[in-house]
């Protein structure tokens, strides 16, 4: 199985724009893409009496991540056709992003390559992406997140997504013990500037308490290009322009936020060191409805120390259940996540495959990508 180097683009949209964008990408030829629920996480100016205004509440928002995947060559118009037809541009709608992923897939047709061909955007309507960002994601349990996007949103970095899942591993080797640790999850994913990436993820460790044990998992990964939604405050508006449109402005003009830089370089000589995992990658797995305990359970066995399942839906006229041919790509799919140390890559992936996630039952992809660092709790050394 060979694997193809591919640009997958994630939109994390209000639901008022994603029917829009799934109408888009059927047009313009993706063949296969996916949806997950999600929720967006702002602060909502909260007024006492007299109008008085006096703290911020939490205010959650549902929204749909879309996924799909594209050869490298489009990626740029792609992501400006989502861009435009969305409205991103504005603050308030949705996120976009790009990332590089290794797919390996038997029989799945992603795109259509010639619609892809057919693609034209004026250059006038060419949106500027930025390529400084990474992604911080944290697996928390359930109900342990509100700190940790708070944080986020204190600190003014972006709009925090949350989305949910079952965690699997460490409770099935705990015998009756598993009752004590929650099955359900709550991943908080966040996309800053590079540039602060070390110091945002350190507050994040700290505030999610990664240093106790059973409290969760955080890992960082690389980002190409991303145009990001900054509008996380809602309040009474006193000028033309909104802050986040003035922003917005700026980070185009410069072409890249650097110039809104939280942590000096004097204040991370001063940062509290955090030991992290630098010999990790991702590995992802997706498969058609009910057939991934079996597989996550069986990674398990070769060294895997976890993973986290979530539900999503997939859209495909690969579909046809009776043509057995063809691959066929259920409606109801699931996804699993597992962060793995590079050097049972190799065994992880041979069970993975010798189990059948490439045939039709499972009509399976294994996504494969770079973790910058991870942070999990870690017994002492004895």
């Amino acid at each position: 199985m060979k694997q193809e180097n591919l640009i997958k683009i994630t939109c994390d949209l209000y639901k008022v724009v994603s029917s829009k964008v799934t109408l888009l990408l059927e047009k313009i030829g993706i063949l296969v893409f996916n949806i997950q629920a999600a929720k967006s996480v702002v602060l909502r100016e909260k007024k006492r009496l007299f109008n008085i205004s006096e703290d911020t509440v939490l205010e959650e928002d549902l929204t749909d991540i879309i996924f799909f995947y594209i050869p490298m060559e489009f990626e740029e118009v792609v992501l400006s056709l989502i861009a435009k037809e969305a409205e991103l541009n504005h603050p308030g709608r949705g996120t976009i992003y790009s990332e590089t992923k290794g797919i390996y897939s038997e029989d799945i047709k992603f795109f259509d390559i010639e619609k892809l061909k057919e693609i034209k955007i004026d250059e006038k309507e060419q949106i500027r992406f930025q390529d400084d960002f990474v992604e911080i994601t944290a697996i928390l349990q359930r109900g342990d997140s509100t700190d940790i996007v708070r944080n986020i949103l204190d600190m003014g970095i972006c709009v925090p997504r949350v989305t949910f899942g079952i965690g699997g591993g460490i409770r099935t080797r705990l015998g009756l013990l598993r009752i004590a640790v929650p099955s359900e999850k709550e991943i908080v994913t966040v996309l800053v500037n590079r540039d602060d990436s070390i110091e945002i993820m350190d507050n994040l460790v700290e505030a999610a308490k990664l240093d106790q044990p059973g409290k969760g998992f955080m890992y960082m990964a690389p980002v190409r290009k991303i145009l990001i939604n900054t509008k996380f405050f809602r309040g009474k508006s006193k000028h033309i322009a909104s802050v986040e449109q003035i922003i917005s402005a700026i980070d185009d003009i410069k072409g890249n936020n650097n110039w809104r830089r939280k942590f000096s370089n004097i204040e991370s000589n001063f940062r509290k060191k955090i030991k992290y995992q630098k010999d990790m990658i991702n590995f992802m797995i997706i498969s058609n409805d009910g057939t991934l305990s079996e597989i996550v359970n069986k990674t398990m066995k070769v060294g895997a120390s976890g993973a986290t399942i979530y539900t999503i839906s997939t859209k495909s006229p690969q579909t046809n259940q009776n043509n057995r041919e063809e691959s066929f790509i259920l409606p109801k799919r699931e996804m699993a996540n597992l962060a793995i140390n590079k050097k049972i890559y190799d065994d992880i992936f041979t069970v993975v495959s010798n189990i059948g996630i490439f045939n039709k039952e499972c009509s399976g992809i294994i996504e494969i990508s770079d973790i910058i660092q991870s942070c999990t709790y870690l017994p002492p050394q004895k």
